[in-house]
């Protein structure tokens, strides 16, 4: 991650049947996409919110399998953001570190329902690494 900054939003758009329309995950700074690519977002598409907001990080890896270590971080970081933001939203019962997630604004349209949430930085962030350079060099 070159940025400095690593918080980040997602805008979930949600049916007026509370179905999941779509969602944007993205750093904040830059706008840069997080995720491995729109596989666990095809995967959430036309799905029940209260059914998503309930599938475990183990369900989200058998629907969207990963090859590697950094895949399935990405993975996790969108799974839980969607996680964290349709829990929320339904009044049900978060993750211990939820407050670091934190919904911005739910803005009612006639057709459908967005939810804006940000997500801050863990504490204890590892050094982050500028793109092209190696550690210990």
């Amino acid at each position: 991650m070159p940025c400095e900054d690593s918080a980040s939003e997602i805008s979930i758009t949600i049916d007026k049947k509370e179905r999941l329309l779509s969602y944007e995950y993205e750093k904040m700074t830059c706008g840069k996409n997080v995720g491995i690519d729109k596989r666990y977002q095809r995967f959430c598409l036309g799905k029940i919110i209260d059914h998503l907001s309930e599938i475990t990080f183990e369900e989200a890896k058998k629907a969207c399998p990963v090859e590697n270590e950094e895949d399935e971080f990405l993975l996790y970081l969108e799974w839980k953001a969607v996680g964290e933001a349709l829990r929320e939203y339904l009044g049900k019962e978060r993750s211990p570190d939820s407050d670091r997630y934190k919904i911005a604004e739910i803005i009612a349209e006639s057709d459908c329902t967005i939810l804006r949430m940000i997500i801050q930085p863990p504490d204890n962030m590892p050094e982050i690494i500028p793109c092209g350079e190696t550690i210990g060099h």
